[in-house]
């Protein structure tokens, strides 16, 4: 299986390593340590949850909740193409709307044309990858409880 990884836009190339080793972890390489991925990938910022299973168990949920929305778009025989892209510079169509001060922080995952996730990023570091969205045009959120 051959699979890459583009990015497009401005020097955010560590970013985007970040998010490119994350999605292979995550889809093609299923079997991979949760607390490992935590520790690797994660923005350990949330203050709801104190104890650290308890942010696992709500990283293992999340990552759970990205396979099954997108394991259909994702064919594994495939060559799979990722592309990166800072949300800003997205030239897709009906991308979800977000609050305009965090647009420099998140970047699109695509796979031919289809987006596979938005992904917000933190001081190098994924602070979340699953989204919300009210309504059918209002802002999305993203879900950021782990």
């Amino acid at each position: 299986m051959i699979h890459c990884f583009v990015l497009s836009g401005q020097n955010k190339s560590s970013n985007k390593d970040l998010i490119d080793n994350f999605f292979e972890d995550i889809f093609l390489r299923e079997n991979q340590n949760s607390n490992k991925l935590y520790k690797k990938y994660i923005a350990n910022k949330c203050r709801r949850i104190k104890s650290k299973k308890e942010k696992i168990k709500a990283f293992e949920a999340n990552v759970d909740l990205s396979r099954e929305n997108n394991l259909p778009l994702i064919n594994k025989s495939e060559i799979i193409n990722f592309h990166i892209t800072i949300y800003k510079n997205s030239t897709l169509e009906d991308l979800l709307k977000f609050d305009k001060r965090a647009l420099d922080n998140i970047y699109i995952v695509s796979n031919k044309g289809k987006v596979i996730s938005y992904v917000l990023v933190e001081n190098s570091k994924i602070k979340a990858f699953n989204t919300v969205q009210k309504g059918s045009d209002g802002l999305a959120f993203f879900i950021d409880n782990f």
